[in-house]
């Protein structure tokens, strides 16, 4: 099964207050569209509290931009699938 999402977690933002944590997100997605977009790979990004969904065909070199940017933590590769 190919993998086309990525989860990425970031850190210190998801312990500040519930107005400034969704101002430093905006930031964070802005940067994370921002990056991808100057290397061409195109994306769907979403987002929940504590974590940010990316959709995209190339994961390796998604992953690759994605570990660089300032407030991530970590990047994981991951398959989508539905429950039974």
């Amino acid at each position: 099964m190919k993998s086309n999402l990525i989860i990425v977690r970031y850190g210190e933002i998801g312990l500040k207050a519930e107005y400034t944590r969704k101002q430093f997100e905006n930031i964070l997605i802005k940067n994370i569209k921002s990056s991808l977009k100057r290397e061409n790979i195109s994306s769907n990004i979403k987002q929940t509290r504590g974590r940010i969904y990316v959709h995209t065909d190339q994961i390796k070199t998604a992953c690759n931009i994605l570990k660089k940017i300032f407030g991530i933590i970590s990047v994981s590769p991951v398959v989508h699938t539905i429950s039974d």
